[in-house]
């Protein structure tokens, strides 16, 4: 009993832990049929909830015309909340009923129109629905109509995308019901980045179709199992269980399968739909209790009294109903039967409490395995009870959860434990007749002889082990030596420019992650010819320049594989910088990678992804200007208190599995004094550490810099010193090369 309230308290805790809110900003709701969002930050929030107070004109159809500013021909509206069913609203002091018919209406105050694309997410409405954005039709589903015979429903969400020619957009949404029994728009539309929105659905459809996968691949494997030993009955009822719920999937869940099926046959009628989904839902209980019953077959006694786990009278009142049930919904219509779905769901209720009190008597009386089944139980009642108080409270996030339902994934983590438990029994199985057909005095003298032997082959190893270690360990010392002397005093570096730093911390002894650093004098010819320059003037009335270029680089790798590729790219470098004055950013980056591709393809047949990340500015100081170029990295640049992003190109440079021909994007911008620029690899944004082992991510990277930045270069070294071993602390280790440099011009 006492490690059965051990699992209790933790899963309890669990679940407040997870429910622990975030002090988060406020998020913009619709008030008075109105959404401000004209300074609202897509780029930190980029999909948007559109609930509040919509405009709603009952038993009316309006004409998306009339909702244009300044018309005044509408009917009298009220506002009410959004999402809810519109069953919850009252027309003067009177509840609506289920069905009828209704116009909405919201209007969207947008950013300023920019390049970026919006989309609409319209979620399923279990009715008929048309959309309109500024008297534009988007999105139609079903027909609508005013009366049942010219109705037809169509349950279809669908991502828009919009291009406002206007900042300010009205959407109206008209809605017919005539044969469910709820009505309206009770689940959230969403507003927000239109790739954005699309790749979040993309990856919630393929995350519903894989688990739609493995319930009906859990299902078929249950039902093999069942033929070749049909006395363990478990793996049958686990079966049914798995296909129920894949079935309920199928007809009403977020994938392709489904949106295909809706949209191009009639294979998911709202007849048809219905009946499959409420059918497979109310067979669960008594399937369920089937299970409980195989798995726990024994009886136990309470006052003297034997009494089974689940009754074969309740299995069989239970199995008698829902079959009587189940066949009423196939005869009829959805607009008979689904008023009827209020009095049954009681009776369901009943079933679900009698199985969940047969699980407590498995864990009070200690079946085995009884615990995996109150951990999934309690988990199951958890998340109903937080979807629940989601759908009253209108989509309100009372947890700090996000809004998200959790119903679905405590079915996963309860078929889970299913599994385990049909798979524990299997094993114990096995392994009682592997058992009972040994020798185990004979299996235990064997083991104690082969243990000993491989115990004095294991010390002679370490100690083999530990000599090569220590002559690995002192050629690496060696090689970080050479490394050093290769990429130069990091101090001598420094003191070229008025105040800078360079921060390098290597994850093993010696680096991945380099700087390089040269200097030339030469005339201004290098922007215009493809970044060549001439260290005389050569009859050119162009003045002459003093130029610096700076280099900072993260290649492929880390420890002595890394220290290979850093001494290939400082010696390219030379040969592209010094042998050849190229000095114009993108062109050093373009005939570096051209060098690279070419020197690790003649090492190799194979497509290789080796390669570097890396930043180069050219710094002209007699006229304040900056050249820039990105291989996958970026700069940041602080002015007066504001911190800016340069972001270079997308390839990198060497891998062979990007295009060939790749050109970086040159960027040029003057400079002011006191401008201090950054320049860095990955390793500090990806290190894990703090207090929940998270990376330290890039925004907080970018924040902590800007924090620094009016410190000298020497302080802000050792800052970001400070900050790196606090994050990493002694419960982590250091993941990656660290480099990051710094330079006030």
């Amino acid at each position: 009993m006492k490690s059965i309230l051990i699992h209790i308290i933790i899963l309890f805790s669990c679940v407040c832990f997870v429910g622990c809110k975030s002090n988060k900003a406020p998020l913009p709701t619709v008030e008075k049929g109105q959404i401000d969002l004209s300074k609202w930050n897509f780029e930190g929030n980029r999909i948007l909830k559109l609930n509040g107070e919509w405009e709603f004109y009952w038993n009316t159809l309006a004409d998306p015309t009339l909702f244009a500013k300044g018309q005044q021909k509408l009917p009298k509206s009220q506002f009410v909340k959004v999402p809810s069913t519109w069953t919850n609203y009252q027309v003067n002091g009177k509840p609506l009923p289920p069905h009828g018919y209704a116009t909405y209406c919201v209007r969207i105050k947008l950013p300023k129109l920019t390049n970026m694309r919006f989309g609409i997410f319209i979620p399923k409405i279990w009715s008929a629905t048309k959309v309109w954005i500024n008297n534009e039709l988007i999105y139609t589903s079903g027909k609508i109509a005013k009366d049942y015979g010219n109705y037809e429903n169509l349950i279809l969400e669908k991502l828009v995308e919009i291009e406002p020619k206007k900042q300010e957009v009205h959407m109206v949404v008209q809605v017919a019901n005539h044969d469910i029994f709820i009505g309206g728009l009770f689940q959230p539309f969403k507003i927000g980045y239109y790739n954005e929105m699309l790749e979040s659905n993309s990856l919630q459809y393929s995350w519903t179709l894989m688990w739609l996968g493995i319930l009906l691949a859990m299902g078929l494997y249950h039902f093999v199992l069942f033929l070749f030993r049909q006395k363990n009955k478990s793996t049958l009822y686990f079966g049914i269980l798995s296909i129920l719920l894949g079935l309920r999937l199928i007809v009403f869940g977020n994938h392709y399968i489904y949106e295909y099926l809706k949209a191009n046959s009639d294979l998911l009628s709202f007849a048809i739909q219905s009946k499959i989904y409420y059918g497979t839902t109310f067979w669960l209980p008594p399937i369920g209790l089937l299970y409980i019953r195989s798995l726990f077959p024994d009886n136990v006694t309470i006052f003297k009294r034997t009494f089974p786990i689940v009754s074969k009278l309740a299995i069989k009142i239970s199995l008698i109903v829902t079959a009587l049930y189940t066949a009423f919904i196939l005869v009829v219509s959805p607009v008979i039967f689904t008023p009827t779905i209020f009095f049954y769901q009681p009776l369901m209720g009943i079933f679900a409490a009698y199985l969940f009190v047969g699980i407590i008597l498995a864990v009070v009386f200690r079946k085995d395995e009884s615990i995996f089944q109150m951990i999934g139980m309690l988990t199951m009642a958890l998340a109903g009870i937080h979807d629940g108080l989601l759908n009253f409270t209108n989509n309100k996030d009372l947890l700090g959860l996000g809004g998200v339902e959790l119903l679905p994934l405590a079915f996963s983590i309860f078929l889970s434990l299913q599994f385990l438990i049909i798979a524990r029994r299997f094993s114990r199985a096995f392994l009682f007749v592997e058992d009972l057909s040994a020798n185990l005095e004979k299996k235990v003298e064997e083991r104690t002889i082969e243990v000993t032997q491989k115990n004095i082959e294991i010390e002679k190893k370490n100690e083999q082990l530990q000599l090569q270690n220590k002559n690995i360990t002192d050629s690496i010392q060696y090689a970080k030596r050479i490394q050093k002397a290769i990429l130069g005093s990091q101090q001598r570096i420094e003191e070229k420019f008025k105040d800078a730093f360079i921060f390098l911390k290597a994850r093993d002894i010696v680096s991945g992650d380099f700087y390089w650093y040269s200097e030339a004098t030469c005339n201004q010819e290098w922007l215009f010819n493809d970044g060549i320059s001439s260290a005389t003037n050569g009859g050119s009335h162009l003045p002459m320049l003093d130029i610096k270029i700076v280099v900072a680089a993260d290649c492929t790798g880390h420890g002595v594989p890394g220290a290979f590729m850093t001494i290939m790219g400082n010696d390219l470098l030379n040969e592209i910088v010094n042998d050849q004055c190229v000095h114009k950013p993108s062109i050093i980056l373009k005939q570096l990678d051209k060098k690279v591709r070419a020197t690790l393809q003649t090492q190799s047949e194979e497509k290789t992804d080796d390669g570097m990340d890396m930043t180069v500015i050219t710094i002209d100081e007699t006229h304040q200007k900056l050249y820039f170029a990105g291989a996958k990295n970026s700069i940041l640049l602080v002015r007066r208190g504001d911190v800016f992003r340069l972001k270079g190109s997308i390839y990198p440079v060497g891998s062979a599995h990007y295009k060939a021909n790749r050109d970086y994007q040159l960027h040029v911008f003057e400079t002011q004094p006191d401008d201090v620029i950054y320049m860095f690899s990955d390793g500090f944004q990806d290190q894990f550490g703090g207090k929940d082992g998270r990376k330290y991510m890039t925004k907080r990277f970018r924040s902590f810099l800007l924090s620094i930045s009016n410190l000298p270069m020497q302080e802000q070294k050792t800052k970001l010193k400070q900050e790196f071993d606090a994050w990493v602390g002694d419960k982590y280790q250091q993941t990656d090369d660290v480099l990051v440099m710094g330079i006030r011009l």
